[in-house]
């Protein structure tokens, strides 16, 4: 049995990062916004929040993406989810004529 979970365990710890998208239908990207990182602390109760400041000028998104790492989860895990960082990506709505 404990010849089992280390290889598993193992692999768990090499599978890296992951990511979330949302993209909702129908709608034609424009402008690419670069990778920001965000934070959380005290398990959610202070957080960053993005603000666009004028990049989709009121066109709303196309995509979301929020990724991690294993450096990122390392941080979560160490400090037992107080400081929880991530990266949030996204993409500006093309204007519609």
């Amino acid at each position: 049995m404990g010849k089992r979970i280390l290889p598993a365990l193992a692999l768990a710890c090499l599978s890296g990062c992951y990511h979330y998208r949302l993209t909702p239908q129908n709608v034609t990207p424009a402008v690419r916004v670069p990778k920001r990182t965000v934070h959380s602390l005290a398990w959610g109760l202070v957080q960053t929040n993005l603000d666009d400041k004028g990049v989709c000028m009121g066109n709303g998104v196309t995509d979301v993406v929020v990724s991690t790492n294993l450096g990122f989860i390392l941080i979560g895990v160490a400090t037992l989810g107080i400081w929880v960082p991530q990266q949030v990506e996204y993409a500006c709505a093309a204007d519609k004529f």
